[in-house]
């Protein structure tokens, strides 16, 4: 669970957290091997909902955490050569607010066709119209002040590759996760069919919506190399007490993985979909594994 949470977090937040992976996720449902949910999983939720701030909050790089005493906030100490920032987002959440304020540039502009179209037509006074325009003209203008911003402190692709960003343990280097999956791999830990047929899913959905239209939706690389992704597919997703046991199995709970990932990030409150993907498709698997047995060979 370690990697699913920033590295800023106070211990005690961390051990309610594991308390609620071991005691919910897993003892609830008989112990070693019975549970239904992957409980690492159950608790980053359970923590994400408990304490949305502590959760969200993520050091920028070159600062030092200094760990408080129950039940005080944590601070962080800043070192001669960092910025005075204590906090950063994510390069999901970074695109969250880009896409919020490209909708609320256009709902905007269209507010000021609409408005010229009455004035012509009369419906409106020009008092009226004005006082609209310079309105809604402090709000482009405010959306194109946050989105500059946005856009200025988004990690490029190679920086997410690499891990130079924000963000929890196990999202800050895609690199580093998938030389952990070529070392399962060759040591035939999990197969292939979950990892990849996650990517492959998130990859073309996610370039549909793009495609459809780039300046609402994230580009597919950056879904791939960003967020929890490529950790809940590689280590997560291939739990194999709460996945498939046949291939046609694991290719049905893959999909569904990265659709609702996908959807998740893009039309859900919360940047970030991987988590919650994986448990519900957790719980669909005993249904997976029912209807898609592996064959008899005896």
């Amino acid at each position: 669970m370690a990697f699913n949470v920033p590295s800023s977090l106070p211990v005690w937040i961390m051990i309610l957290g594991a308390l609620a992976a071991i005691g919910i996720g897993k003892m609830s449902f008989g112990g070693l091997g019975c549970n239904i949910f992957n409980p690492a999983l159950v608790g980053r939720v359970f923590l994400l909902i408990s304490f949305p701030v502590q959760m969200t909050t993520w050091p920028v790089a070159h600062t030092q955490i200094v760990e408080p005493t129950f039940p005080q906030t944590y601070v962080n100490v800043v070192s001669e050569n960092s910025t005075d920032a204590i906090s950063g987002a994510t390069p999901l959440a970074l695109l969250k607010i880009v896409v919020k304020n490209n909708t609320e540039i256009s709902k905007a502009k269209a507010a000021l066709t609409k408005a010229d179209k009455e004035l012509a037509e009369g419906t409106k006074t020009a008092a009226e119209v004005a006082e609209l325009k310079t309105k809604l003209e402090q709000e482009i203008q405010a959306a194109q002040i946050s989105q500059q911003k946005a856009k200025a402190d988004l990690p490029t692709a190679l920086e997410l590759f690499v891990g130079q960003n924000p963000g929890s343990f196990g999202e800050v280097s895609a690199l580093a996760l998938l030389l952990g999956l070529l070392f399962m791999l060759a040591r035939r830990v999990i197969t292939w069919h979950i990892p990849i047929t996650i990517f492959i899913t998130v990859f073309v959905f996610a370039g549909i919506l793009h495609l459809c239209n780039p300046e609402q939706f994230i580009s597919p690389v950056y879904q791939l190399l960003s967020g929890g992704l490529m950790l809940g597919a590689i280590f997560m997703a291939t739990d194999y007490v709460t996945s498939p046991m046949a291939v046609k199995g694991m290719i049905i709970y893959s999909v569904g993985i990265g659709l609702l990932t996908v959807i998740i990030r893009n039309f859900g409150a919360y940047p970030e979909g991987m988590s919650f993907a994986i448990l519900i498709m957790n719980g669909f698997t005993p249904l997976i594994n029912r209807y898609c047995k592996p064959k008899k060979f005896a």
